[in-house]
C-alpha cells in the first residue's frame, strides 16, 4: 500500500462510504421512514469501522506530502 494512487483511492472510497452512511440514515429521518434498530445500528459500526480507516489512510496520504 506505498503506492500513492493506491492510497488517494481507498481514502475516496471510505470517504463515499461514510456519506452513503449519513445519507441513508438522514433521509429516512426526514422522510419519516422507521429503519429498524438493527439495520441503524449495523450503519453505525460501519461508520465507525470506516472512520478508523479513513484516519489511518488520512495519516498515510498527507504523510507523503
Amino acid at each position: 500500500m506505498k503506492n500513492e494512487k493506491t492510497i488517494t483511492l481507498m481514502w475516496s472510497i471510505c470517504l463515499m462510504i461514510m456519506s452513503v452512511c449519513g445519507l441513508t440514515v438522514s433521509v429516512s429521518r426526514i422522510v419519516g421512514a422507521s429503519l429498524p434498530d438493527i439495520l441503524l445500528r449495523i450503519i453505525g459500526v460501519v461508520s465507525l469501522v470506516t472512520l478508523a480507516a479513513f484516519g489511518y489512510f488520512s495519516v498515510l496520504k498527507f504523510k507523503k506530502k
